[in-house]
């Protein structure tokens, strides 16, 4: 099956001009990614993280480099995207219930909808509390289990029924401590043969799914990954380093960094040293990056 040419978006688009009869509406796809920040390949940023997908992506149409977010929090910024008003609008600030206390404000997928459009979401587009998505306008909106259906559609990315790394805490900031609540600073592998039961991983094969069938409109397509926000599990196979926790010896040791070189979870080497001296300072002061090694360090005296 031929799937339908799609215009792939990251930010609100507006169609220029207008379709003449005679024309399909295009199917739209929407992706939403949590925290990724500018660290994509095809921006050159530094630390850059290894994003080919991304970058193909990218090349194949146009890549923004001067983007502002309408709100400095998750909420605000994503009920701007979906909203098109200011958070000084919406008054979503810090809570992501705009459109409960402002019904007359329409969603991006109530829009579609209007226009004739199948409209299909999954992820984290909004907020991931319960209660959180505003459920107006979607023809269908993926929920992994039970619990999400009954709950609010809370999101709940990290459950009984996705995988966390064993030993739990797995970090180093984090080993040997309680997680009542939140995963900051948690990092760790996930065994790869379980990837298929990751949230994302069950939210990206569902939009390729709907990206397969034959549809008998234009169809509007929403998917929004948790990751890259914390926690920041992934099967082992995407795992580059590893940080330990520095001994009382290591931390007494006071070093000066001149260059350091980066070792892969394959012990394979860049060709070039990182010289970032915020990041050493930080590796230095903070952790012990046991693959982060110095290639050139004098002790003071």
């Amino acid at each position: 099956m031929t799937i339908p040419k799609c215009f792939i978006v990251s930010i609100l688009a507006c169609f220029a001009g207008e379709l003449s009869a005679d024309e399909t509406p295009p199917n739209v796809v929407f992706l939403a990614v949590d925290d990724m920040n500018d660290f994509v390949g095809c921006l050159e940023s530094r630390p850059g993280a290894i994003t080919p997908n991304i970058d193909r992506l990218a090349a194949r149409g146009v890549c923004f480099t001067n983007a502002h977010t309408a709100g400095v929090f998750c909420a605000p910024s994503r009920a701007s995207i979906f909203s098109g008003q200011y958070a000084s609008t919406t008054g979503c600030y810090e809570s992501p219930y705009y459109f409960v206390y402002h019904p007359e404000l329409e969603s991006l997928q109530m829009s579609f909808a209007k226009a004739g459009y199948s409209t299909l979401g999954a992820g984290k587009l909004f907020h991931h509390p319960a209660g959180a998505i505003d459920q107006r306008g979607w023809t269908t909106f993926f929920l992994r289990n039970q619990f999400q259906r009954e709950g609010g559609w809370a999101l709940e990315s990290w459950s009984s029924d996705t995988p966390v790394p064993q030993p739990f805490p797995a970090s180093a900031y984090n080993q040997g401590k309680e997680i009542t609540g939140g995963l900051f600073l948690e990092w760790g592998a996930i065994p790869n043969e379980r990837e298929e039961e990751m949230a994302d991983t069950a939210r990206a094969n569902w939009a390729v799914e709907q990206l397969g069938r034959k549809h008998n409109k234009p169809f509007f397509l929403a998917c929004g990954f948790y990751a890259p926000h914390y926690p920041n599990y992934c099967p082992q196979k995407f795992l580059i380093y590893t940080i330990e926790m520095p001994s009382k010896l290591q931390r007494s040791k006071k070093m000066t960094w001149r260059t350091c070189q980066i070792r892969f979870a394959s012990n394979a080497r860049i060709a070039r040293p990182f010289t970032s001296t915020s990041l050493l300072k930080r590796a230095r002061g903070r952790t012990h990056c046991t693959d982060i090694l110095p290639a050139q360090a004098t002790p003071t005296q």
